[in-house]
């Protein structure tokens, strides 16, 4: 998704969080509000949902209702400089009142649904919403999961032979990951980790 100057910017003032437990209060974050974003392309009245896509492949499940009414944002400023790369630049989906996962980083696109489509970690474990308020971070017990374990081809999605590969989450998870993605062939080189919360 690229910036469009003929969009009125946003600004969200307030806090994150982390499924990883970690929380970061007071930030600032730039961009243009998905209600505008709605405005300006129409909305179908069978919509209910939202897919957000990022050009990584990642992909994750709002309600129609947790991205309108002033919730979320497409950003691309944070504490008043440009959202580094590391951290979802040029474009990142923010929804501050869910945990950070349901704010996708490297935004591509919003596909609107008349359905609920789960995202990439809500396919593999976590709950459909996330709501932190409320501790919502894994699936209820009994729901249905694809079965196996997490893939190379999870965490990277068909990269180009040049293509930086970031991982980003725990440290026990970004290690893992990392190793894992070293085991499938990529280049130590090609891979950014950010490692953030308990290091346990």
């Amino acid at each position: 998704m690229g910036r469009d100057p003929a969009l009125p910017p946003s600004t969200y003032a307030g806090d994150i969080h982390c499924v990883t437990t970690w929380s970061k209060l007071g930030i600032t974050f730039t961009g243009v509000s998905v209600d505008t974003l709605l405005a300006a392309t129409g909305l179908l009245p069978t919509a209910t949902h939202v897919l957000a896509l990022a050009h990584t492949g990642y992909t994750t499940n709002l309600p129609l209702a947790d991205v309108s009414g002033g919730k979320a944002w497409v950003t691309w400023e944070v504490d008043g400089r440009p959202l580094p790369r590391d951290h979802g630049g040029p474009a990142r989906l923010l929804v501050p009142h869910l945990y950070f996962w349901k704010s996708a980083k490297w935004v591509s696109g919003l596909r609107l649904l008349d359905h609920d489509e789960p995202g990439f970690w809500e396919q593999n474990g976590y709950h459909d919403r996330g709501d932190p308020i409320a501790y919502t971070r894994q699936a209820p017990p009994g729901a249905e999961r694809p079965p196996g374990r997490l893939s190379v081809a999870d965490l990277a999605p068909a990269p180009r032979p040049d293509a930086t590969v970031y991982v980003c989450g725990s440290a026990r998870f970004a290690d893992a990951a990392s190793r894992l993605l070293v085991d499938a062939g990529v280049a130590v080189e090609r891979i950014r980790v950010e490692r953030f919360g308990p290091t346990g």
